[in-house]
């Protein structure tokens, strides 16, 4: 089981990554298992739980573009994985080649 977090202070207050964890504590407190989060500015995103990947299982299953204008939470599966390797192209590094890291390229 999984959860998805976020928190978005609109008057541009600064998330605190504590804040972004308390805010998951009850998903943490089932037994969710691993807390990965993204934290810039105003903007918090975390996801809680065991990763679904196709890679090792340590996966991110938070994700930034490399111009920093896309951020995404992932908790799902990709079908046809290597169909989507083929019309994106080899991965920069091991973070675009995470799930979370396809589902940002592919948004792209």
């Amino acid at each position: 089981m999984t959860a998805i977090a976020g928190i978005l202070h609109m008057d541009g207050k600064p998330v605190s990554p504590q804040e972004l964890e308390r805010s998951a504590s009850p998903a943490l407190a089932r037994g969710f298992g691993t807390f990965n989060s993204w934290v810039e500015a105003n903007v918090g995103l975390a996801q809680i739980g065991s990763p679904i990947s196709h890679t090792d299982g340590h996966s991110p299953a938070v994700a930034v573009s490399h111009d920093g204008t896309v951020r995404v939470v992932f908790d799902g599966r990709l079908d046809d994985l290597a169909g989507l390797l083929r019309g994106l192209g080899p991965a920069d590094g091991p973070e675009d080649a995470s799930d979370a890291g396809l589902v940002v390229r592919a948004y792209e």
